[in-house]
């Protein structure tokens, strides 16, 4: 998970392009005022070409987060759910066994 920097809405008028080269390096900004979050700043997602990208099945998502619940408990969807997802792929994003395409 990238990791995120919080600025006051006034700082981050005063140079913007060094937020930018923050979220350029893989950061996330919170741009706040009062302490409350305005603004997030992201790099912004890759364009898909439309070619197929190779993934993961149904099949294996499904092991992998049976496994992650035998581990660690059931999986809820709470605030935190975007979180776990991301520790599961973690834990268990093996590369693909391309010998079932040749």
């Amino acid at each position: 998970m990238a990791s995120v920097f919080h600025i006051s809405e006034a700082e981050a008028a005063l140079d913007f392009a060094a937020l930018m080269a923050r979220v350029r390096a893989g950061e996330e900004v919170v741009v706040e005022e009062a302490g409350r979050p305005v603004m997030v700043m992201r790099a912004a997602e890759p364009e898909r070409s439309g070619a197929m990208v190779p993934g993961k099945t149904a099949e294996e998502v499904v092991r992998a987060l049976d496994r992650w619940e035998t581990e660690n408990g059931k999986l809820v969807m709470d605030a935190g759910f975007a979180d776990d997802l991301e520790a599961v792929h973690a834990l268990y994003n093996q590369p693909l066994d391309g010998s079932k395409w040749e």
